[in-house]
């Protein structure tokens, strides 16, 4: 089984398994619409179409898995209550369900196929999103940043102390490479200095869509952007960021971060916010946590590749165990089983390990938290 056949028969098993899915997502919808009031299948609704959303990432249906990843968002604001199941809001559902299902009919004719159609229900998605997702978080105070170190004694002990541990890693490789864009030249020096100074390769920008342009040329683990900017607004660079890469870690560093952010900042997926004005302590953290979720990310899809690869290859091993005279090419499909196997076990153990780094990342913001 060349790559080329495997992607075929990869995509072939994501589309009979999300038509059976979609029948079962129709029911549930269809007993909601009966009774709003009675959420208990929410829960099972959420993970098939988490499922599908998951899969789709990884067989390559991006702009399905963006669509979803709405939907999925306005599920989850239902199921909390955040929003009222109202006989308009279940009739989109329906509506989606079955523009789902039309996917699924398009894929099966061909598997390259464009989902431009799905730009219609996307925008009402949108729609909803906007006008009764009302989310809240805590209001952050919009301040300047201080670039004058020397005249702030708390951070010049922060400065020092860096500069003093980072020279027993200068020699050591990099930790990954970030990519700043802000429209004022000298926060951008002082990010680059500090996270240079904690073992970083920082890339900069002055222009969100030069950082585009980077983002599409270099491998970048994460990027940290202003939110206010006059050619494009962090929001809007975050949005063209998703149409490149879906899972990066997007950092916002802002003096302009208010609660009406919040809800943007979950649709696009931003991974963490520092504001202004910070501690250098803060920010590392901050970037920390967004390596730590790259990594994640990275293991997850490696895992989920190889978890649907061993149901490939588990299908066709029992079509050839029923033929006694393929006995080479059983061997042949026996190896690549246990690759397969040994991948998963393998981006499991690494998952282990992010967990317990996450853990004491998280102790460390508790211990800030406490001390602020």
């Amino acid at each position: 089984m060349n790559e080329l056949s495997f992607e075929i028969e990869l995509r072939n098993t994501f589309i009979s398994e999300t038509q059976e899915m979609l029948e079962e997502t129709e029911s549930i919808f269809m007993q909601l619409e009966l009774h709003p009031e009675d959420l208990s299948k929410m829960a099972k609704l959420l993970r098939i179409i988490h499922t599908i959303k998951g899969s789709g990432a990884v067989v390559g249906y991006n702009d399905l898995t963006n669509f979803i990843h709405k939907f999925e968002t306005i599920l989850v604001a239902a199921r909390d209550k955040i929003i009222d199941l109202s006989s308009e809001l279940l009739d989109l559902f329906l509506q989606i369900n079955d523009i789902l299902k039309k996917v699924i009919t398009t894929l099966q004719d061909n598997q390259n196929a464009s989902l431009s159609f799905l730009n219609d229900i996307e925008k009402k998605l949108e729609e909803v999103l906007k006008d009764k997702l009302n989310l809240v978080v805590k209001e952050h105070k919009s301040k300047e940043l201080n670039e004058d170190v020397n005249k702030n004694n708390e951070k010049q002990a922060e400065q020092k102390k860096i500069q003093k541990s980072s020279k027993a890693k200068i020699k050591a490789p990099s930790k990954g490479k970030i990519l700043l864009c802000d429209d004022e030249k000298d926060i951008l020096e002082s990010l680059q200095q500090i996270l240079e100074m904690d073992n970083y390769t920082v890339l900069i920008t002055e222009r969100a869509s030069k950082a585009l342009e980077i983002l599409k040329s270099e491998e970048i683990d994460i990027i940290v952007t202003d939110l206010a900017m006059p050619e494009m607004d962090g929001l809007t660079l975050s949005k063209e960021i998703r149409q490149i890469n879906q899972f990066i870690p997007i950092v916002f560093v802002s003096g302009h971060i208010a609660r009406e952010h919040a809800k943007k900042f979950m649709e696009l997926g931003v991974t963490d916010f520092v504001d202004k004005p910070f501690t250098i302590d803060t920010l590392l953290l901050a970037i920390d946590r967004a390596l730590q979720s790259k990594s994640l990310w990275k293991e997850i899809l490696k895992i989920s590749r190889a978890c649907f690869k061993t149901f490939v290859y588990i299908q066709k091993m029992e079509s050839l165990l029923l033929n006694t005279e393929l006995e080479a090419e059983i061997l042949k499909e026996r190896t690549l089983l246990k690759e397969c196997l040994n991948e998963i076990q393998k981006s499991t153990m690494r998952l282990l390990e992010i967990e317990k780094d996450n853990k004491e990342i998280q102790s460390k913001v508790n211990i800030e938290d406490g001390n602020s």
